[in-house]
């Protein structure tokens, strides 16, 4: 599963236009910045079971990287990168896939969610 590396939540950072960065190829996770709904009927999600802690385990990168025999040079190496790190990760049903409701009695939901995290930064 590849990972969305442009800046910002699901890759929506609104300044990431201004600096030539383009969202991810891959669609966002559907609802995340819509407003909540009331299920209709008395429905309600009842219970959400995730796969990671808080806070999450990263798989961590450390790419570009950066030297200098002083701080002063590291940092001036590190003034020239267009970011300093990147992170992210992608949220799906257990096993991939689209994220989906069950239920035992039709009223009382449970949503499964896996996720998988990253994090590039500087050595």
């Amino acid at each position: 599963m590849g990972y969305s590396s442009a800046p910002g939540t699901i890759g929506r950072d609104p300044d990431a236009a201004e600096g030539g960065i383009k969202p991810a190829d891959t669609p966002p996770v559907t609802g995340l910045q819509d407003e909540a709904e009331a299920l209709s009927g008395g429905r309600k999600i009842t219970k959400v079971t995730r796969d990671w802690g808080d806070p999450p385990v990263t798989t961590v990168t450390n790419t570009p990287s950066v030297g200098g025999t002083t701080l002063k040079e590291a940092l001036a190496e590190l003034q020239r990168l267009p970011e300093w790190g990147t992170g992210g990760g992608n949220l799906s049903a257990p096993g991939g896939g689209e994220i989906t409701l069950t239920t035992q009695d039709g009223k009382n939901y449970t949503a499964e969610i896996h996720g998988e995290f990253f994090m590039t930064l500087p050595e």
